[in-house]
């Protein structure tokens, strides 16, 4: 027998029901664990109490076998929980969905029911807030709801009765039935059904006599009677707690006096309840008289409390995994309702009173674009490329067994396949439409493949060494004295077209250099869509001592190591050692681009001080006239002598 979900449960069948509990942003167990009603279609009905179980730090879950003729529809599942033993009582109400057994022929569900770690919870939600974050927070500002439950028109509405029974001396039986009011009353659960309540009596002792006449007399057998229930009430729970204090009163005969007054609290007393159903309201309390059955002729009750019961109209949304926070916002014909109706975080919309089917429903939510299972498969996927990497002598089945410091790559490359899931989703006309306009859509594309991009050169840097624990600090990556492999770097001579702090100027790197670390805003001129803009720069630093080598045109020349990247017209981007003397410089011209041919091959030069500068957005510059790619910071983190 397999286990199902809240989507999948069936008939003949166990349904896995799960409940997450957060504590003040962290996932924490209540003080004990709670105990789960399954409450009919009707929200009232019970049909099951179940303990729950502790699958991990603040994520519980029941199993329920679904019997074979239970009606197909909606159920519910209450957990009823403390947080600890000084807090209050809560409640938290679910909805799951029961199938027949004929509509799931030839499938089979997919494994859901996951025991997830502490490690490896911490691993999802670091994976979703410093890689995905935005996937997994997509808002839904406007949606057109699809009424996807009809509703018969004439489906009744069932109103049940709580009347409280002073004594348990009553009998009642199921389909009884009562009258009050002129209401008919038939009993829904067998009589007596108990409940637990606090109640308090007080009782006083006076060192005077009061005028019978004065406004704080006390009756003597009412404070004795009570006093009489509390120490028995007291003896049968075991605990109780008094506190005493002395009043001063004053009676309507001008008599003065001090009284004694002990407090006996008893935290819990029975209640015996009578569950009916009936169509009309009763009298406050009274009398309920049978009419027919072979319970007793009257029972007398003290109070009532009244629960009503509907059957809901469905309405269905577009994307499923919604996020709890913020909460959905609905609107019925362009007008907000606050209550009225409740959301499954799973599409749906669930109204409690029957809607028109003219009506229109619309609703704004935030959903996560995977699931949780699919975050999983991403995290055990970097799992096995992490052990591909060499030696792969050194690979671990499991996210628990792998050492701490593959977290970094594990979360990476997880990060790789959900962007990569992403770009590919953009495909598609219902994954365009999350982004609004077509246009929209496609900015979005390219920003994910850039990040798709950034993550992978991080990737394979980042696997190079974390097997052998050769990776440095970031002090060896920033420290001047030494030459950095791989830096992209130029003569510090190099004139720069910038604006420092939105003023023009033509310095050379050197003292844009200075002007940087001085805490001022630097922008440098860039090469973007075919025309020459200042753009931003987030890092400038020294990079050392290294050999540089002679870029020219003939007219412009720039010194730059031989990894540099300068911008060809007729090839892209091209490291300075590959230049050939075909290729074509772009240049400026005062302001014009300009594609100039090399006079010759790079020349070797000398050793001289170098600098390198990171511009984010546009990422390249123009140093001498002359248009190259900018360095990257990041890529020093992962950098060695």
């Amino acid at each position: 027998m397999s286990i199902q979900t809240r989507t999948t449960a069936i008939q003949n069948e166990i349904v896995r029901l799960y409940c997450h509990f957060n504590q003040n942003g962290q996932l924490y167990n209540p003080s004990s664990q709670p105990l789960v009603e399954i409450l009919d279609s009707d929200g009232v009905t019970v049909l099951d109490t179940l303990q729950s179980q502790v699958e991990n730090q603040g994520i519980l879950y029941v199993d329920w076998y679904v019997p074979a003729n239970l009606p197909l529809g909606q159920y519910y599942d209450k957990w009823t929980y403390q947080w600890d033993a000084y807090t209050g009582v809560q409640e938290q109400t679910m909805i799951f969905s029961v199938h027949s057994l004929s509509s799931y022929i030839n499938f089979l569900s997919k494994g859901v029911a996951t025991n997830v770690s502490n490690r490896t919870n911490q691993l999802l939600m670091d994976l979703s807030n410093n890689f995905i974050y935005e996937s997994m927070h997509i808002p839904i500002y406007f949606e057109q709801g699809m009424r996807i439950q009809q509703d018969n028109q004439q489906k009744r509405v069932k109103k049940y009765y709580y009347f409280t029974i002073n004594d348990n001396e009553h009998e009642a039986y199921e389909g009884e039935q009562y009258l009050n009011n002129g209401q008919k009353f038939t009993v829904f659960e067998t009589l007596p059904f108990y409940e637990y309540s606090s109640s308090s009596s007080v009782s006083t002792s006076s060192s005077s006599s009061i005028d019978s006449n004065s406004s704080s007399s006390i009756d003597s057998s009412s404070s004795s009677n009570s006093s009489d229930s509390s120490e028995s009430s007291s003896s049968s729970n075991g605990y109780s707690t008094s506190s005493s204090s002395q009043t001063e009163t004053s009676s309507s005969s001008s008599s003065t006096t001090e009284e004694l007054v002990t407090t006996t609290t008893t935290p819990y007393v029975k209640k015996i309840i009578l569950t009916c159903v009936g169509t009309g309201d009763p009298l406050p309390s009274g009398v309920l008289t049978l009419i027919k059955g072979n319970g007793d002729q009257t029972i007398p009750y003290t109070e009532f409390e009244q629960k009503e019961s509907t059957f809901s109209t469905v309405y269905g949304f577009a994307y499923e995994q919604w996020n709890q926070h913020p909460r959905p916002i609905v609107r019925v014909n362009n007008r907000m309702v606050d209550d009225g109706w409740h959301a499954d975080y799973m599409g749906k919309i669930y109204f409690d009173s029957l809607m028109a089917p003219e009506d229109s429903i619309s609703c704004a939510y935030n959903f996560a674009y995977f699931s949780k299972e699919e975050l999983l498969s991403f995290l055990n996927f970097g799992l096995q490329m992490m052990n591909g990497l060499p030696p792969s002598s050194e690979a671990y089945r499991a996210l628990d067994m792998a050492p701490p410091v593959w977290d970094a790559g594990i979360l990476l490359y997880a990060a790789i396949l959900a962007l990569k899931r992403l770009i590919f989703g953009l495909t598609w006309q219902e994954k365009k439409i999350i982004y609004g306009r077509p246009e929209d859509a496609q900015n979005a594309a390219q920003l994910y493949q850039d990040l798709y991009k950034s993550y992978m050169e991080v990737w394979n840097e980042y696997g190079k060494n974390v097997k052998s624990k050769k990776l440095p600090g970031i002090a060896l990556s920033v420290t001047p004295e030494f030459t950095l492999p791989g830096g992209r770097c130029m003569s510090s001579d190099t004139y720069i077209n910038a604006l420092v702090n939105k003023v023009e100027c033509y310095v050379t790197i050197k003292d844009l250099y200075k002007d940087f670390i001085e805490g001022n805003e630097v922008s440098v001129l860039s090469y973007v869509d075919n025309t020459f803009i200042y753009s931003n720069v987030s890092k400038i630093w020294e990079s050392g001592s290294k050999l540089t080598y002679i870029v020219s045109d003939g007219f412009n020349k720039l010194r730059l190591s031989e990894e540099h990247i300068v911008f060809t017209t007729n090839r892209g981007y091209i490291c300075v050692k590959d230049l050939e003397l075909n290729d074509c410089l772009l240049i400026n011209k005062n302001g014009v681009p300009e594609s100039r041919k090399l006079i010759e091959k790079p020349t070797m030069h000398e050793v001289e001080s170098v600098f390198d500068i990171e511009v984010p957005i546009a990422e390249n510059f123009v140093g001498n006239n002359i248009v190259s790619h900018n360095s990257r910071w990041f890529r020093y983190m992962f950098k060695q002598n």
